[in-house]
Parts: structure tokens; sequence; C-alpha cells
């Protein structure tokens, strides 16, 4: 029979279950840190919200858009029957994390609305300046693109893919099943949308196509039925509009361009995927190629996305780190033994074996099992010199998290561990695996 320890032994499969699971429940471990990590960040957004709206005077008008609170409520009740009801977590939290994503561009469009409203003098012509110090010639980059058909109308297209991409890309590391680069990129993007809209506040611009491709006309020189921030950026700036309408919230931000930002975090997002990264990082090369024309952006804007992409994915990698080592520290800390645990067919009198086993603590303790062979653990047998190929084999397993399916399917009875030692002729006094 096999005994059921109590106190500092217990079962031989369920210690390797512990181990094996080590790496699953670090992961799981990692994704809840990082969704508080994500909850902070939206609650920060939140208060920052709350605080700029009443100190400019501006509303919220829920009214307009009742579908899209209907969609978040009900979104919000799936998520929490898969917790609560279905307590299935590998569920539960991808459709958090998707939640939670748009959630952060949300309230990230609301702040820019709030940056706009601050009113303070335009930029335009500081940042024409810096294009014209790089040498670069808007409208001869207008000229050469229009010398390839359609680029132009196939580069406003790219342009828009920015929608898409929020949906396809949470979809695709869901698939793959990585939540926390999920995680990761819903943090960076809050923290892109957060800088974006601080930088904005003091360097508001009208756009490069108003204050070049239509100089001296400015708004005047709109045709009719074209679409343009502009009438939104004006009446937040006169404080002619003072409710915020949810049904059709628009893009405000020139200075820097968010756009861009956005590409860097969507290719970064999905670069180690296989296959995927390479379609990404075309089309958001792409994006940006677009958004100078597309967008009405001067290229000085560009640069100030790409340093907005580049700290916001510094930040997050740092906070996924983070996650990482306390998600291990959690799982180390336990009291449940990481370390590999000592099976041992007991021989008392005459050499018979005995009908229990005996199941020995740990000998030592670190997620990576010893490489023990040779050592003189007791007792000189041939058993020994096959230990450190155990070893070799189960790190392995545990490496790529094999062990948690591998092992429900092992009997272990001295029934099966006498026949086995028949099979190889073996006449070791102790067997040690681990």
């Amino acid at each position: 029979m096999l005994n059921r320890p109590t106190g500092a032994t217990m079962t031989y499969v369920d210690a390797l279950t512990t181990v094996s699971g080590g790496n699953g429940q670090s992961s799981a471990r990692e994704n809840a840190v990082l969704s508080r990590a994500v909850w902070r960040l939206i609650a920060m957004m939140i208060l920052a919200l709350a605080l700029s709206f009443a100190v400019l005077g501006l509303s919220i008008d829920i009214g307009s858009n009742a579908s899209l609170l209907a969609m978040g409520l009900a979104y919000t009740g799936l998520i929490w029957f898969y917790r609560r009801v279905r307590c299935d977590e590998t569920i539960a939290r991808p459709l958090e994390a998707v939640g939670q994503l748009f959630v952060v561009l949300f309230l990230g469009l609301l702040m820019t609305y709030a940056a706009t409203a601050t009113a303070l003098p335009y930029r335009d012509a500081e940042l024409n300046a810096i294009d014209a110090w790089f040498g670069f010639d808007r409208h001869g980059f207008r000229k050469m693109l229009q010398g390839v058909p359609g680029l132009l109308d196939f580069l406003d297209l790219v342009y828009l893919s920015i929608q898409p991409q929020s949906a396809i890309i949470p979809f695709v590391l869901i698939v793959t099943r990585q939540v926390p680069r999920l995680l990761g990129f819903v943090l960076a993007l809050g923290v892109a949308l957060a800088m974006t809209t601080v930088v904005a506040i003091f360097v508001p611009a009208i756009s490069a196509s108003i204050h070049i491709d239509l100089a001296p006309l400015r708004e005047a020189g709109i045709p009719e039925g074209v679409y343009t921030h502009i009438p939104t950026l004006q009446a937040l700036r006169s404080g002619a509009m003072t409710a915020i309408r949810l049904n059709n919230l628009e893009g405000l931000i020139t200075f820097p361009s968010f756009h861009t930002a956005i590409a860097i975090l969507f290719a970064w997002a999905i670069w180690r995927t296989p296959y995927v990264w390479v379609a990404g990082l075309v089309t958001n090369a792409l994006m940006i190629l677009s958004t100078p024309l597309s967008g009405s952006h001067y290229v000085i804007d560009l640069a100030g996305g790409a340093v907005v992409a580049t700290v916001a994915i510094t930040l997050a990698n740092r906070i996924r780190r983070a996650a990482g080592q306390s998600a291990e520290r959690t799982v180390l800390g336990g009291k449940q033994p990481v370390a590999p645990v000592a099976l041992m067919p007991v021989r008392r009198g005459g050499g018979a074996p005995v009908d229990d086993l005996t199941i020995q603590p740990p000998l030592h303790f670190g997620l990576v099992p010893p490489l023990v062979a040779g050592r003189d653990v007791g007792h000189a047998g041939r058993g020994q010199g096959n230990v450190s190929d155990i070893n070799v084999l189960f790190a392995s397993l545990r490496s790529l998290q094999l062990a948690r399916a591998f092992l429900p399917s092992i009997a272990v009875s001295p029934q099966s561990l006498t026949q086995s030692k028949d099979r190889s002729r073996q006449t070791c006094d102790h067997c040690f695996l681990i």
C-alpha cells in the first residue's frame, strides 16, 4: 500500500505535481499582479479625468450613447459569470484584460478632450520650424507619394487600421496564450495615453494640414464635406463645448503623434508571435509612414510619439519583470514544497521488498533539481549511476511545463517498481528518483 504521509512528507505524485505546477502557478500569479497594476492605472486615470473635468467645467453626456453603456454592462456580466459562476480563470482573465484595454482607450480619449480645453497658445509655428530644421519638405513628400498611383488612398486605409488592430492584436495574444504580454500591452497603452495627454496640454497644435497646406486660409479653406477635427477642437478651446458626447469621440492631439506611439506598441505586442509579427511590423511601419499626410502631422510629432512609446514599453517591461519576480517569490514562499522529493522502496531483513513506500523529505531546495550522481546518499548501489539522467529528464519536463500533464498517467505502486526492476534485472537496494 501507499502510505498517505503527513507533516513534512507527501505523496510522490502530489509532490511532483506541486513542483511541475510551479510555472503554471507563477504565470497565474503574474497575471493577477499585472491585472492589479492595470486597475491601479485605470483608477489614476479616472481620478485625473474627474479632477480635470471639474476644473474645466466639462461633463459627459451619458445618454448620448446608451448602447455603449449597455455593452459595457453586458461585458462586465460575462466576466463575472466566468469568474464567479463557472470559476474558469482561463477565460475570465483574458476577458478582463480585453475589457481593461477598451476602458483605457475610452478614458484616454476623454483625457485628450480635457487637454484640448486648457486652450494654451498653439505651437504650430515652432513645430513647423523644427521640421524645416530637419530638412523635411512636406510638399515634396506629398508629390513623391502621389507619383505612385493609388498609394495615398492605400495609406489612408492603413492609417485607419488602428481600430481593427485594437481588436485583432488582443485576439492573437489570447489565442497564442500570451495573456501576460497582453496585460503588459494594456499597461504600456495606458502610460502612452497619459504621457500624450500631459504633453499635449503644453504643446497644443491645430495640425499641419491647416497650418501649412491650407495657409493662409486656415479653417476657412477646408472643403465642404471633408472630415476634420477642427470644429471640435475650436469649440473646446473657446468654451462652446462643455458636454462631451460619447457617440462621436475624436482624436484631437497633434503633438505627440499617438498613431505613431500605438503603431510601435502594436508591433511590440506581437513581436514574439511567430509569423504574425511580420504582418504587424509591415502594417504598423506603413501606418507611421501615412501619419504625416493622412493624419495631418508634423514629422516632429512622429519623433515625439516614438519617444512616448519607448518610455511606455520600458515602464511596462519593468512592471512585468517585477510581477514575475513577485509571483515566483509567492510560489516559493508558500508552505507547499517546490523541491524534488525522493521515493525509496525500502527492503527489510532478507531483502524482500516492503509493500509500502516511504516518501522522504526533500534533499535539496531550489527550482532546478540538483545533480547528485555519484554522491553517497546513504547506500552504494548500482542504481545510483542513473540519478543524473533522471534529474536532467525531470528538469526538462518541468521547464517545458509538461510534467503536470504527464504525471497523472503514472501509477506508482510497489508491484510496478518490482516488475520494472525484474525486467531490467537490477537488484539495487535503493532507487532514488531525483
